[in-house]
């Protein structure tokens, strides 16, 4: 809903999702789609930070921890990519 209409990957969105975790920061799936949009922008540190807020706010969602998971991989960290599938 709160990107509807927009590219997801536009400078805007991204703006629109920063501002959305500013106000509200327990807003778990702003946190999840920021980091979807990072990613795609090839900002894999700055989207891991969102995957693992996400997971800290949504601790059971496997979501979180494949996220983690795959952007660990991206980043050379192979290891950590498995810790964070298994859990």
């Amino acid at each position: 809903v709160l990107l509807r209409g927009k590219d997801p990957n536009s400078a805007e969105a991204l703006d629109l999702l920063r501002q959305a975790t500013r106000l509200d920061p327990k807003f778990a799936n702003a946190h999840l789609e920021l980091g979807f949009a990072l990613q795609d922008g090839g900002k894999i540190p700055d989207a891991l930070a969102c995957y693992r807020r996400f997971t800290e706010l949504s601790p059971d969602d496997p979501w979180g921890h494949a996220n983690v998971g795959w952007a660990l991989h991206l980043t050379g960290d192979h290891a950590g990519g498995v810790r964070a599938y298994r859990r």
